[in-house]
């Protein structure tokens, strides 16, 4: 005799607040109220006879009880919801995308329009933001990351390597005239910085005479940080990718030759589950290839000098 299931819907409340991390954005996905989502989780964790959360103020994390339920109920949720999706490819897909400004910027606008005119049946979803979030079930969402090649794999997410990037000192020309080409001579109240992003891998084994260090300006922003450089402000530390359009129009020039490799790269993150989705599938087709062009202009700006960019 098979064993009595808990209710469906207390299942479907703890997968949401799981991915959240939040009751609130559990309520506000289910359209109910944050007592009700307790409720819930409540009544599952009596049935399991287990402690499913644990509880920091307003956010909550999974135990380890918890998490081994999410994982095993991935499948059959991801069954149930395939068993009432409508099969009809003809219908609008919606294609949620999960980036960083900088990125959105450089990988996908200049070229995003033709992916639409390609696939006319896709509405595109745009989201820029920092935080790396569980994707949730039989979505059609993609991530582009730009992170360190060891980051830890996220479990039921494909990790796909698209291209690394360069890091390299840029200035608005009239700062690079004045401050000259001469890092060692650069003042370190003129050096802009990146969040997380340290100047120490740029100019790792030059043989510099003094201490190299920056005490400019700190922004979280990629697009932001060239913004400042392009004011004039100072000297930037930035991926090349990011500041390739500035450079080609003459804003930004070059303030050193050196270019390093950097030491993050891109990555497209799809959940193994979606991957096979039409709008995922076509969106992950299309951006293997920009990143293609991608490599391939990289692989000219390391043959030949800044001015033929």
């Amino acid at each position: 005799m098979r064993k009595r299931l808990p209710p469906l819907f207390s299942l479907q409340v703890f997968e949401s607040a799981a991915r959240h991390g939040k009751f609130t954005l559990a309520a506000e996905e289910l359209n109910l109220t944050q007592g009700a989502i307790s409720r819930q989780i409540k009544q599952l964790e009596d049935w399991c006879g287990l402690s499913l959360f644990a509880r920091h103020g307003p956010r909550v994390a999974l135990t380890n009880d918890g998490q081994a339920l999410l994982d095993r109920l991935n499948a059959p949720l991801n069954a149930l919801h395939a068993a009432f999706d409508d099969d009809n490819q003809t219908a609008p897909q919606k294609l949620h995308i999960a980036t960083l400004v900088s990125v959105a910027q450089t990988l996908l606008l200049p070229n995003l329009p033709q992916f639409s005119a390609q696939h006319p049946e896709i509405q595109i979803s745009l989201q820029t933001d920092y935080a790396l979030t569980t994707f949730p079930p039989q979505l059609a969402l993609v991530a582009l990351r730009f992170m360190n090649t060891q980051a830890q794999a996220i479990a039921g997410v494909r990790q796909e390597l698209l291209f690394g990037d360069r890091f390299v000192a840029v200035a608005a020309p009239a700062v690079a005239q004045e401050l000259g080409n001469s890092p060692e001579k650069w003042p370190a109240h003129r050096l802009l910085r990146q969040t997380n992003m340290d100047w120490s891998h740029w100019h790792e084994g030059q043989t510099w005479s003094r201490d190299f260090y920056a005490e400019g300006m700190e922004f979280n922003d990629a697009s932001v940080l060239l913004t400042a450089a392009g004011h004039g402000v100072g000297i930037a530390l930035a991926r090349l990718t990011v500041a390739w359009e500035k450079l080609h129009r003459g804003e930004l020039v070059l303030a050193a030759p050196l270019c390093v490799n950097s030491f993050s790269s891109h990555f497209l993150m799809v959940r193994e589950d979606t991957a096979s989705l039409p709008a995922v599938a076509a969106f992950t087709k299309w951006i293997k290839l920009e990143a293609q062009l991608w490599q391939e202009r990289l692989a000219f700006f390391d043959q030949h000098s800044s001015t033929e960019i």
